[in-house]
């Protein structure tokens, strides 16, 4: 018996067992070809489904991918593209693909471009709930929540998309400070950004790129200083320089003095770190310290001692990068530093000079003498103007006007304890 159901099976050898006379193998060989050719068709359909969604689609209609790559096909070429053909098609694929989240946003997106709002809500909450980082469904979920004044909510998507888009921070930043400027719903937005997200750092950059978010961007700096996660130094320094760049200079100093953390505050005053404790932050209103070519500037040595040190190696300096802003009001001042020499030759001088930024007016000057000998002060009165003077820097320079190896500098000066005092 096994044997003869064996040979019914097997393909005939000879034409005493002709195919016909099989209908089982018959019906076999049949469904292997169909499945063959499904198989080839669905496979040539996804090799083309980029590059030809509507041909992918035609060769096999259940090809969701294509479906989504046309409608992202025509959004890229026009952001007002006419997507209603498509709607019958993705909605024909949903029995089929149910759980495509992507599918019921293109049909929300389509909805809501025809006007049908109260549809096109239903489709992206039903892709929302697919899927929490779908792109549409997420924007317009986000939307909604703050026309309906549900900032929490509002929140909860944003705080989604940035994780998941985080290019979106840039382009969101400025209808943010629009919102959460508002007293009301400030505190809401200020407890997200105690949580310190990861999206934060990127946040603030792109908040001081909008001249009309500085005043909100500064106040959040501020307030987030008082809490648990203060702002990094790394998101301090662009916000101080977009809001000296537009001017903002009091705000500017404001900001950079209450950003302190408790340890740098220790060494504020009208010359922050004076005493070259702290490494340079970069920030405003810190030192900014970089070497040139024939000098070596080293900040500390790592105890208490502190202080600037400046080497000369015995060529000629013209410009030198060492030099501080600070905000002083109107009125009269001391300037008050120490200094130490060894074999200083400063053939073109060296000097501490204070000028007031933008119009390069010197309201002080304090020369350094060369040679050597120990830490000796020096102090010098200056005069801060009632007029355009409300920002300075205190800057080492010499008076070189051009690089002349005849006037070559050499030895080291160790500079430390600078203070700015009021005079009564």
């Amino acid at each position: 018996m096994v044997t003869k159901l064996r040979n019914w099976l097997e393909f005939p050898l000879h034409a005493d067992y002709p195919l016909a006379s099989r209908p089982g193998a018959l019906m076999v060989a049949g469904l292997a070809c169909v499945a063959i050719l499904i198989i080839t068709v669905t496979g040539l359909s996804r090799s083309l489904e980029q590059r030809s969604p509507e041909f992918a689609r035609t060769l096999f209609p259940l090809n969701a991918e294509a479906v989504l790559n046309r409608a992202a096909a025509l959004r890229r070429a026009s952001p007002d593209a006419d997507l209603q053909p498509l709607e019958p098609v993705a909605l024909g694929l949903l029995p089929t693909h149910a759980g495509d989240p992507r599918l019921y946003s293109l049909i929300g997106e389509i909805r809501r471009r025809a006007g049908d709002s109260q549809n096109a809500f239903i489709a992206f909450d039903q892709a929302f709930a697919l899927s929490r980082t779908e792109f549409d469904a997420l924007l317009w979920t986000l939307q909604r929540a703050l026309e309906q004044d549900d900032f929490s909510a509002a929140l909860d998507r944003l705080d989604i998309l940035f994780r998941r888009w985080p290019a979106q921070v840039s382009l969101l930043a400025p209808a943010l400070s629009d919102v959460f400027s508002n007293p009301k719903h400030y505190p809401r937005f200020l407890e997200r950004m105690k949580a310190d997200p990861p999206w934060r750092r990127n946040l603030f950059p792109a908040l001081s790129r909008d001249p009309a978010a500085l005043a909100f961007l500064a106040q959040l700096m501020q307030d987030l200083a008082a809490g648990s996660t203060p702002p990094r130094s790394g998101e301090v320094t662009p916000v101080l320089s977009a809001l000296l760049a537009a001017g903002r200079t009091d705000l500017a100093y404001r900001t950079f003095v209450l950003t302190l953390t408790p340890a740098e505050r220790k060494h504020a005053g009208y010359v922050y770190n004076g005493r070259f404790l702290l490494p340079p932050s970069g920030r405003a209103f810190d030192w900014q310290i970089r070497n040139h070519p024939g000098m070596t500037a080293t900040v500390g040595s790592g105890d208490e001692a502190g202080g600037l040190r400046v080497q000369f190696s015995n060529t000629p300096v013209l410009n030198l990068s060492i030099g501080q802003s600070t905000a002083l009001p109107p009125g009269t001042y001391e300037l008050e530093f120490t200094a130490a020499a060894t074999e200083a030759r400063l053939p073109k001088e060296l000097l501490w000079r204070m000028v007031c930024l933008g119009s390069n007016r010197i309201v002080a000057e304090a020369p350094v003498s060369p040679g050597t000998y120990k830490a000796t002060t020096s102090r010098t009165q200056l005069t801060i103007p009632n007029a355009d003077c409300t920002l300075q820097v205190l800057q080492l320079v010499t008076k070189a006007m051009v690089e002349s190896w005849n006037d070559r500098y050499s030895g080291t000066v160790v500079f430390n304890d600078f203070r700015i005092s009021a005079v009564d």
